[in-house]
């Protein structure tokens, strides 16, 4: 059985023209074009494809995204750019500005200026803080005197822990090639640094507090 109109009085039909979709609606859309799985930057290229027309801020724009997408992934609760991790806000950021600059990876600061495109960390000393020194025999972490580490299960290090300060002895600056400091030639002989597994970024640190 085939149900065709009347080819002169057809029955009405309605369309839905929106000057402003709903949330809900949005929502539903989007899930329809991207499925269940869209990262955070393909859903504001779609959402912007849809809905763009309707709202030209971007500030506006990256707020709606933001909050739509916290509920089509409620495991990434993304209410600020602040909040987004720095590898991933760099993208996010060059979907309107293409020139948008590399983010730190440990406390997310802009990398401006001649940085290699390698480089993730804007100081040395943000490149070390995801960093632990254990001891390259037992692993262990040591512990630091006055900047001596010690490992107090192999005994290895600056020598054991002591209330004053060690003593500098008189040294010759050699003619050719670099001084290396015996505290940290033992430093750097007896231990290595690994990732620390519990280390919360800088950036993070900043949401937190």
């Amino acid at each position: 059985m085939v149900w065709l109109q009347h080819p002169t009085r057809p029955l009405p039909f309605y369309v839905l023209d929106w000057q402003r979709v709903p949330v809900d609606e949005k929502l539903l859309w989007l899930r329809q074009e991207l499925g269940e799985d869209a990262d955070l930057c393909d859903f504001a290229q779609k959402f912007l494809e849809l809905f763009g027309e309707s709202c030209r801020d971007k500030v506006a724009q990256k707020a709606a995204i933001l909050q739509l997408y916290s509920r089509y992934a409620p495991e990434c609760q993304w209410r600020k750019e602040a909040h987004i991790p720095p590898g991933l806000r760099e993208e996010f950021q060059r979907i309107w500005n293409p020139q948008a600059p590399k983010r730190c990876k440990e406390c997310a600061a802009a990398l401006t200026g001649n940085y290699p495109i390698t480089r993730n960390y804007c100081s040395e000393a943000c490149a070390k803080a995801r960093l632990i020194a254990v001891c390259s025999k037992c692993n262990n972490p040591p512990e630091v005197h006055n900047g001596w580490r010690w490992c107090p299960t192999c005994q290895r290090g600056g020598g054991p822990p002591t209330d004053e300060p060690p003593k500098k002895k008189a040294r010759v600056e050699p003619q050719v090639g670099p001084y290396l400091d015996i505290r940290q030639a033992q430093n750097y002989l007896f231990f290595n640094e690994r990732p620390d597994p519990k280390h919360v970024p800088a950036w993070k640190k900043r949401l937190q507090g």
